[in-house]
């Protein structure tokens, strides 16, 4: 089931406070065991799980560390599962990891466990739950869109 789901379900069950600490601890420990595993299992058995490459999420990680990390999870829409077993293949060390996965799912945590908690009051958290969650899309979409045109012009 996808972690966005979760997080609104989280939400509904345990209300704002409640429902931020299981879905931040949960996803934590997730992200913790699959980036583990990935280094225990090795880049041939992760890329054939998941199905993606490695050198590409690695170059980045080796450059920026812990801002990429939180940039890769500020994007709602990006596989967090894959991301989690993909950076344990790369050359990010762990407390960046783990501390720039934190920082870069909160803000999509909070917000979908506020559409859960408050959503059938349709009050000002759910706007600004919303407003948050289209913005970050868009900043990734962005960020994808710029991606590919400066590798097609060759820049990156």
């Amino acid at each position: 089931m996808p972690k966005n789901v979760l997080s609104i379900g989280a939400g509904v069950v345990f209300g704002f406070a409640g429902g931020t600490g299981v879905v931040l601890s949960a996803a934590l420990l997730g992200a913790t065991a699959a980036f583990w595993l990935g280094r225990w299992l090795g880049r041939d058995a992760v890329e054939a799980f998941t199905g993606a490459g490695v050198e590409k999420l690695d170059g980045l990680l080796r450059r920026r560390g812990f801002a990429a990390v939180v940039g890769v999870r500020l994007v709602p829409v990006l596989p967090f599962t894959a991301i989690n077993y993909l950076a344990g293949l790369t050359s990010v060390s762990w407390w960046p990891y783990l501390l720039g996965t934190a920082l870069g799912i909160l803000p999509g945590t909070l917000s979908y466990v506020t559409l859960g908690a408050f959503g059938a009051q349709l009050g000002w958290q759910v706007q600004a739950a919303a407003a948050a969650l289209g913005l970050l899309t868009i900043a990734g979409l962005v960020v994808a869109a710029r991606t590919r045109r400066q590798k097609g012009a060759g820049n990156v």
